[in-house]
């Protein structure tokens, strides 16, 4: 419909009440709602609806229509939570998808529904945790149990989220994730139309940099789990003596030329390692069902070495994007080992090898 010298637009049949009172206008979609409902949960909303309309603009079925500049999925998102009125609907909601939570925080934000934003960045905060998730193996697999149903590249749109909130603690995790993804994929974002998937070039680059920061710390993490040096070896000697040090140590040298091959030859692809905080069980395993397989007790000590490497990692990602005030991310060595991190017994993985 076209009425009043308003743009086309097509009734939103989700949201078109026969006896409503406001008709809000997003991009080509219209919503006949009540004004009543909006001012109370939104003072902007309320501010809006208050300012007096001049004689001359015509009403659509006696309503005063307000335009709104957001999409109209957005508002769709969040007329659905303020209409019946419940906020505390959401509470109920169990794996919401990202594109919902995005627009709970980005209106809430915009339009002062504090609870609403307020909700969204619970939900964040529990998927981008400054603790190192039990569960985290890959990126990948983490996402699939995550608190949102989200895909990694809606990690770039966190970091939009992160910064219009000013809440920090998303950032380490987050920025990480976004290493994940081709560089061609972030800058994209520098230049992208709708602005809640833009990306500063600022934060761009700092992904780009973290990528290859991330990349070091892989190279480093494999020399010190297949090349222990002393003060590993004494720091872990509770794991005991090595059963075959020639063996054990051929085989290290030669898992560590194997591994080195691999990132130069990725390097020469344009290629970096940047997941640094992937899980090492399932390659530590497969290490130890080979024939000339080391020792129980340097297999162990690879293991216990590859967790502490892991937990290093996790605790300097502010470092590795240049998070100003952020301290270290909490990851105690009791924790990421399942008990105390030089014992030795039937519950570890790798005694069983």
């Amino acid at each position: 419909m076209e009425e009043a010298g308003y743009p086309l637009f097509q009734r939103n049949d989700e949201f078109w009440y026969p006896d409503g009172n406001v008709i809000l206008v997003a991009g080509t979609a219209g919503f006949k709602v009540y004004r009543g409902q909006l001012s109370n949960h939104s003072d902007v909303f309320r501010d809006m609806l208050e300012i007096p309309q001049p004689n001359e603009v015509e009403e659509i079925e006696g309503c005063p229509v307000v335009q709104l500049h957001d999409q109209p999925r957005d508002l769709v998102f969040l007329l659905r939570v303020l209409f019946p009125g419940a906020l505390t609907c959401l509470q109920l909601i169990g794996r919401p998808q990202f594109s919902a939570v995005s627009a709970w925080v980005r209106l809430g934000d915009k339009y002062h529904i504090t609870s609403l934003r307020d909700q969204g960045l619970k939900w964040l905060k529990e998927g981008f945790t400054g603790d190192l998730p039990a569960s985290f193996t890959t990126v990948e697999e983490y996402l699939k149990s995550a608190s949102i149903h989200m895909e990694l590249r809606d990690a770039l749109a966190v970091v939009y989220l992160a910064r219009l909130t000013d809440t920090q603690s998303l950032l380490p995790l987050v920025f990480y994730m976004c290493c994940q993804l081709e560089p061609a994929d972030i800058l994209q974002r520098v230049t992208a139309n709708v602005v809640h998937e833009q990306m500063s070039p600022s934060d761009a680059a700092t992904c780009i940099q973290g990528a290859t920061l991330l990349s070091g710390a892989t190279a480093h993490a494999y020399i010190r789990i297949l090349s222990p040096d002393a003060e590993t070896t004494y720091k872990f000697r509770a794991v005991g003596n090595c059963a075959n040090q020639g063996r054990c140590r051929n085989k290290r040298d030669k898992l560590l030329h194997d591994v080195s091959g691999e990132l130069v030859a990725l390097r020469d692809q344009g290629i970096t390692s940047s997941a640094a905080l992937d899980d090492w069980s399932v390659f530590l395993e497969k290490m130890g069902q080979e024939p000339d397989s080391m020792c129980v007790a340097c297999k162990e000590l690879a293991r216990l070495t590859s967790l502490e490497e892991r937990a290093s990692i996790w605790q300097q990602l502010p470092g590795y994007f240049g998070l100003p005030g952020m301290n270290l991310l909490s990851c105690p060595m009791d924790r990421c080992t399942g008990g105390g991190p030089h014992q030795l017994g039937p519950t570890s993985p790798m005694s069983a090898l």
